[in-house]
């Protein structure tokens, strides 16, 4: 996450919030981030542009967010960039580098992208070491971009590749007809999906996804299914702990008519149904020893035995494994094999646990709300801190106290995000068409959510100071209009007149 910018203005936490809504297109995260680039470098006019892979050739514009009147089209300038003498295509889309004119009346050779520009800064959107697009700004003020600015944009362009890669993947999964719902921005989060990022880039090799009952090990499951090459192929689920030694053969492996009594149809099994694609095996801590045996030697040899049958059939299938149990102390208790163990993990991801992410659980909040208030048919809606759009009431920021938020963060959450989207579900069937407040939660929730652990007299001083210094610097940013840091600090903007008075902060330029 960029540094500085992120903490300070939310760029990531609002554009994964935009993609993460199924109205969202991509025009929107560019148009979004524009405003942000704009606004961030104090530039007259730019574009953040997408850019396609043409099977070898020179990318072509795909998508922009443009702000300006135009010198001539995207296309045409990008096939004289590419071209001409002075070459801004060789610096950003081949060496994935950052390029800069000073000004273009003196650099008469440079072909500026808006008519009434004197200088531009460039900066490349880049996954992995691959350029996918670029940023680009220009000021009618020659000389006017300098490093500050192009540090600015650099972290700016993390943030907009990791908002529309998520916004790619929700609509590839919505398209297979399993939609995704992920949802966070915190550090822990982020990294769980570069980690499935890197697993989904290789269409082989099995995957152990480790992690806490309800914390969505499933949904990293799908991801790396949907981020990868076989997303048109089937995702197919199994419950591994509920395999029985008797079962187990003719649920994975299926079987020919007649193998046995009872077997009056042919039955292909879990495996081939999943050819192509990817079977994920959940709880696969709790299979029986024999069973382990038997999927150690499919994994191994990529072939599975039908009951009845003589011959082994190849299937081409990606095995995606997920556990709630500790897996090396189960191997030192002799319940789990070490070779299926290290077979299962060529790529191994920690999906980490609610409390370990709470600065997400505002977001998962709105989500969750807007999810089933559309399930049930309800109006109700509230944003607060996670800045949900659809709200009935008049100022979103006063739709729940920060009460609710406080007491959701402190609990510890045992079930992690699948107990607080049971929360929300109750919550809906229960709390009539008001202003939510920990004091409709219950008691579990409510009392841990309340009691605060005693402080020192220093560490009160240093929260406040740190408070202080970081409203300071949103004031800073936008100029000391208080309606517009209260909604980057997603507080209402009566409590930040409260903590403006209470910790004296100027509310002026001096």
């Amino acid at each position: 996450m960029g540094q500085g910018y992120a903490s300070e203005y939310d760029l990531l936490y609002h554009l994964l919030m935009l993609a993460g809504r199924p109205s969202t297109h991509l025009d929107a995260i560019l148009q979004f981030s524009l405003e942000r680039v704009l606004s961030l470098t104090a530039s007259d006019i730019g574009g953040v542009i997408l850019l396609f892979d043409t099977a070898g050739q020179e990318p072509l514009i795909r998508a922009s967010g443009l702000r300006g009147e135009l010198a001539e089209s995207p296309a045409n300038l990008l096939k004289k960039w590419i071209e001409g003498p002075v070459n801004p295509a060789t610096t950003i889309l081949k060496l994935g580098l950052h390029h800069r004119v000073d000004d273009y009346h003196q650099d008469t050779a440079s072909l500026p992208l808006f008519l009434g520009g004197r200088s531009s800064l460039w900066a490349p959107l880049l996954d992995g070491k691959k350029v996918v697009g670029f940023i680009h700004v220009e000021s009618s003020r020659p000389r006017y971009y300098i490093d500050s600015h192009l540090q600015k944009l650099q972290n700016m362009a993390k943030e907009i590749v990791i908002a529309i890669e998520r916004l790619l993947l929700r609509e590839d999964a919505a398209k297979s007809g399993t939609p995704l719902d992920i949802v966070g921005v915190s550090p822990a989060f982020l990294e769980m999906e570069r980690q499935i990022k890197r697993a989904a880039a290789h269409s082989t090799g099995a995957v152990l996804i480790t992690g806490e009952r309800g914390s969505g090990k499933e949904l990293a499951s799908r991801a790396i299914h949907s981020w990868g090459k076989r997303r048109g192929k089937p995702f197919i689920p199994v419950l591994a702990s509920a395999l029985t030694e008797s079962l187990f053969a003719d649920e994975l492996f299926g079987h020919a008519k007649h193998a046995f009594t009872g077997a009056d149809q042919f039955r292909s099994g879990k495996f081939q149904a999943a050819e192509g694609g990817t079977l994920f095996l959940d709880e696969v801590g709790d299979m029986p020893a024999v069973i382990q045996s038997s999927l150690l030697r499919v994994i191994e040899r990529g072939e599975v035995t039908r009951v009845g049958c003589d011959l082994p059939l190849r299937v081409d299938v990606r095995v995606v494994a997920a556990t709630n149990r500790d897996l090396a102390e189960l191997i030192n208790q002799g319940k789990f094999r070490a070779d299926l163990c290290d077979r299962l993990s060529v790529f191994e991801i920690r999906v980490p646990a609610l409390r370990e992410r709470r600065s997400d659980i505002p977001l998962l909040v709105s989500h969750f709300l807007k999810k089933y208030c559309e399930q049930v048919g309800r109006d109700f809606m509230f944003s607060g801190r996670s800045g949900c759009a659809v709200c009935k009431f008049t100022d979103p920021a006063s739709c729940a106290t920060s009460d609710f938020y406080e007491a959701l963060e402190a609990y510890d959450w045992p079930g992690n995000v699948r107990e607080l989207a049971n929360l929300i579900v109750r919550l809906l069937a229960t709390v009539p068409d008001e202003i939510l407040d920990a004091k409709h939660l219950p008691e579990q929730y409510r009392r841990r959510g309340t009691a605060k652990a005693p402080s020192s007299a220093a560490t009160d001083l240093a929260l406040d100071t740190q408070t202080r210094q970081h409203i300071e610097r949103v004031l800073q940013m936008v100029d000391y209009n208080e309606s517009r840091a209260a909604r980057i600090l997603r507080i209402p903007r009566s409590t930040l007149r409260s903590k403006i008075k209470k910790l004296g902060i100027e509310t002026k330029r001096t």
